[in-house]
């Protein structure tokens, strides 16, 4: 290969059959499992024709070793979510960077086309995609006659030559930062460095199992009455009280309103009848499983290794990253065992830091209300100044933490126009707070009439969703970093919020209202100005983490140390033990620094220091 960087794109066929498939199975879990096996590689050097190789493991270890990778990009069409893994675990190559044609696609298009390599190649006019994996379920590579493996091997070429044909296509609609961020993202899941500790996941295991049997014991139920919705509706009319329901977003029909974060179960757990309380407190912990299962994945990652990050870039409508892996460590709230149990290992630290408020200080800037932009470079805590006048005296952190909480969630839910009956359910969900409606009615209207900017911010929002429908091109906020474009809005980095056939639709219970295609899934979504005004602030809030973050990879990610992981609002890093208070120190700073892209944005950051995630922040 050149001394030059070059772009080499990659593309592995491997053994799959009944009950081992990724359709079942994590990439991690798959990789990393004993049936494991490659059938074949694809390379596609710059300027060349792809080859094929099939052969032994072992073999091809010793072929991809003998090979200076450090001057190359790998490029794959799933490489940030399986090829590059492969390449680290098995074949023990550590390239220059990574590339995803995947990644790019997912931002660029959404899920639904993106998820396939063959939609692509048909989107954008290439060759047919072939079908020859399907004949190679349940197939050892030592199953395939010649012929088979030569067909096999053209189908891989084929796969090559469209994923490079891609590459060169998107990459002119993607920039440049955003394809750092990409290789970045992919190193965290590709090279993983942070391990498990099994005896903090296992107690943790053994927490939740108890939790449940005493919920269970609590109520009186057995835990078949409490997943079947019909059983647990007919438990609630045994009770008198009639279950709550909803319309599905899914089918457009009526269904039980059963979920943690549906009203409707809200006021179940609020009952006056205390048995009622206990039957939808055991629902809630007994249907959501999830977190008995998620536990149970880490302590099968730790039994294969250290930890592959997995987020997944591109998913989300504002380009944050979202949790993958089913492990998904975007939802690992502070305090969690699991944050606990994610170490550093030995001679290493994990440093994490956190860009305070940064959502409320995008919200407040971007809408032009200067008076509490002051306050924040002051340095007030605007969760007791706005909890203050709330309550009518002064609060402070330490000595009213639940007015406190109040105050938080308050700033945090009402700048993006909740009205009353929602911010009773998000006080009691994000924030553990129990409102009556009254109260929260008077929280909503001391919100909306001390931050008037915010609230007319929302009204250009609604109206850029006019403008977005009729095609009108027009910057929406008063610095000129967002701007309607078509169906989109265009963000001071280059990337595009997309709202997939905008349209206006009647609702009974709203009436004419705004809707979208989601990003992902295609399906109908609502969106108003306060939504629109929440996706421009996380949007831009992101652009400034990950500009810091890529920054702090940059002087700390060599020899086995850089970012590690990225959540909402946090960057984590692990750096060797002597280096860890330097590391915290230059980060802090770093992040108090105003992107040079709005200096009028006030940002600030916290972190710590620990041997542990959870014992960092």
């Amino acid at each position: 290969m050149s001394n030059k960087v070059q772009l080499v794109t990659i593309d592995f066929e491997t053994y799959y059959g009944d009950g081992y498939t990724l359709s079942t199975m994590p990439s991690e879990e798959y990789i990393r499992d004993p049936r494991f096996e490659i059938i074949g590689v694809g390379v596609q050097l710059p300027g060349r024709t792809p080859t094929w190789t099939s052969a032994p493991m072992p073999a091809l270890r010793e072929k991809f070793q003998r090979v200076d990778w450090s001057r190359t990009i790998v490029l794959g069409h799933n490489m940030a979510e399986f090829d590059s893994l492969i390449l680290t675990h098995h074949l023990g190559v550590r390239p220059l960077g990574y590339m995803c044609t995947l990644a790019m696609a997912r931002a660029l298009h959404g899920g639904k086309v993106s998820k396939s390599l063959g939609a692509l190649a048909e989107l954008y006019g290439l060759r047919k995609k072939g079908t020859e994996v399907v004949a190679a379920r349940n197939k050892r590579r030592e199953d395939f006659t010649p012929a088979e493996l030569a067909a096999y091997g053209e189908y891989c070429i084929g796969d090559c030559e469209i994923a490079t044909d891609l590459y060169h296509l998107m990459k002119a609609r993607l920039p440049a930062q955003e394809q750092r961020y990409i290789s970045l993202f992919t190193r965290m899941f590709a090279e993983p460095r942070l391990v498990l500790d099994v005896d903090v996941l296992t107690e943790y295991q053994q927490e939740l199992a108890a939790n449940k049997v005493a919920l269970l014991l609590r109520c009186g139920l057995d835990q078949k009455e409490l997943r079947s919705d019909a059983k647990f509706a007919a438990v609630l009319e045994g009770l008198g009280v009639d279950p709550p329901k909803k319309v599905s977003k899914k089918t457009g029909k009526e269904a039980y309103a059963f979920a943690k974060t549906d009203e409707g179960m809200t006021a179940l757990l609020e009952h006056d009848d205390p048995d009622v309380q206990a039957a939808a407190a055991a629902r809630v912990g007994v249907k959501t499983t999830i977190g008995e299962s998620r536990v149970a994945r880490f302590i099968g990652i730790a039994g294969r290794g250290a930890l592959p990050v997995p987020l997944v870039y591109g998913k989300t409508h504002t380009h944050r990253v979202a949790g993958g892996g089913k492990i998904n460590m975007q939802n690992m709230g502070r305090g969690s065992p699991l944050r606990r149990a994610v170490k550093a290992p030995p001679g290493k630290m994990v440093v994490v830091v956190d860009s305070s408020n940064i959502e409320l200080r995008v919200c407040h800037c971007l809408s032009g209300q200067m008076d509490t932009v002051e306050k924040l470079r002051r340095g007030v805590d605007l969760y007791c100044d706005f909890a203050s006048v709330l309550y009518g005296y002064d609060v402070n952190k330490k000595d009213h933490p639940s007015e406190r909480q109040h105050g938080k969630v308050s700033m945090l839910q009402l700048q993006y126009q909740s009205g009353a009956r929602a911010f009773k359910n998000s006080a009691r969900v994000m924030g553990g707070l129990t409102l009556d409606m009254d109260t929260c009615q008077t929280t909503v209207d001391l919100f909306r009439s001390r931050f008037d900017m915010v609230k007319a911010f929302w009204a250009r929002c609604q109206r850029a969703l006019a403008g977005m429908y009729h095609g009108k091109d027009a910057y929406i906020d008063q610095w000129g970093l967002c701007r309607t474009d078509g169906s989109s809005i265009m963000l001071p980095n280059g990337m595009a919020l997309q709202y997939f056939d905008l349209r206006k639709e009647e609702s009974e219970e709203y009436g004419s209202q705004w809707v979208y295609d989601d990003k992902e899934t295609r399906r109908p979504k609502k969106t108003y100005g306060g939504a629109v005004t929440e996706n421009l602030c996380q949007a831009l809030a992101r652009n400034v983490v990950f500009e810091h973050m890529l920054i702090l990879e940059r002087k700390y990610g060599r020899h086995g140390s850089g970012v590690v992981h990225s959540a909402h609002d946090e960057t984590v890093l692990l750096v060797d033990e002597d280096k860890a208070e330097e590391c915290l120190a230059f980060a802090v700073a770093l992040m108090h620094e105003s992107p040079t892209w709005w200096p009028e944005l006030p940002v600030a950051a916290e972190g710590g220091i620990a041997t542990s995630y959870g014992g960092a922040k």
